[in-house]
């Protein structure tokens, strides 16, 4: 597969803006922020900043530059905008287009390959310390890594996998291709239905999830549940991903908090359908009792 050149990125958020700054600073590689009329307008006027630097990206709407095909689109929006980001694809996903979603939760994927058959959709999703988005304001410290690949990765690398691989390596964008992408998927899914949910429903950061018991023990039960759910689905290495995920809780850093606080406190429209109505729904598909997802559910909705 010939190197990537081109690349379209959806969501000039937390999620998006950080691999997008490193990847326009690369020579070969032409890199568009796609997004409808009102949000190019806005961040042509307003600009995006990065750590208190403003990027200059190029951005376009669908209909701008018809002729740019992307041989990779990254897609970093939250889950609610995965079925918009990809109608705004719509005329550009050629046979073979490698598409990366960074969304938490576990179905992004899957909704790609349904909407785009004869594109190549990865899983993909980043780890590390959450970046801060206040407006038009980033703030990431770089602690994370993108996780990406097929379900499972053999020894020699699909060719697709290498190609993204390469262009995360040549622009210093810190990548890793787990053996097995759906246990990685399933891990931070259980971080994320514990420590999110518990952070939304507390108003707690790190710092006092750290040093409350109780919030531990609520975080225990919802990961709990769903590992339980994951164990039904024979995913590999459960045992230890509710334990492993406590120990990431307990070494972030005090005072940053989880994506979903800060919607919360944003008045922003959450992920909760992705974390605890997924578990919920799928606990009951598989009769796995969920009660503590229930709660988060009838709380937060």
């Amino acid at each position: 597969m010939a190197a990537i050149s081109k690349v379209i990125i959806i969501g000039a958020g937390a999620m998006g803006v950080p691999p997008a700054e490193k990847l326009s600073a690369l020579s070969g590689v032409e890199v568009r922020i796609l997004a409808d009329e009102k949000r190019v307008e806005r961040y042509r006027c307003e600009g995006i900043f990065l750590n208190g630097r403003r990027m200059d990206f190029s951005y376009i709407t669908p209909d701008e530059e018809p002729d740019f095909v992307p041989q990779l689109v990254i897609i970093a929006t939250k889950n609610g905008g995965l079925d918009g980001a990809l109608e705004l694809l719509r005329n550009r996903v050629k046979e073979k287009c490698i598409i990366l979603p960074l969304l938490n939760g576990i179905s992004a994927r899957d909704t790609i390959s349904r909407k785009y058959p004869a594109a190549h959709a990865l899983y993909g999703l980043y780890l590390g310390h959450a970046s801060v988005r206040d407006g038009k304001n980033i703030t990431f410290d770089g602690e994370g890594r993108i996780l990406f690949g097929n379900a499972a990765n053999e020894e020699i690398l699909s060719a697709e996998v290498s190609a993204v691989k390469k262009l995360f390596d040549r622009a210093q964008i810190a990548s890793e291709i787990p053996q097995d992408m759906l246990s990685a998927m399933w891990k931070k899914f259980v971080l994320n239905a514990g420590v999110n949910q518990t952070q939304a429903l507390f108003r707690a950061d790190y710092g006092m999830v750290q040093q409350s018991a109780e919030m531990q023990s609520f975080c225990m039960k919802l990961m709990g549940e769903a590992v339980a759910v994951a164990v039904k689905l024979n995913i590999p290495g459960t045992e230890q991903m509710a334990a492993d995920a406590m120990k990431l809780i307990m070494s972030m850093p005090p005072r940053t908090k989880t994506s979903m606080l800060q919607d919360i406190e944003a008045g922003r429209m959450t992920e909760l359908e992705s974390f605890a109505g997924e578990i919920c729904r799928l606990g009951k598909i598989l009769s796995v009792p969920t009660p503590a997802n229930d709660m988060v559910m009838e709380k937060l909705a």
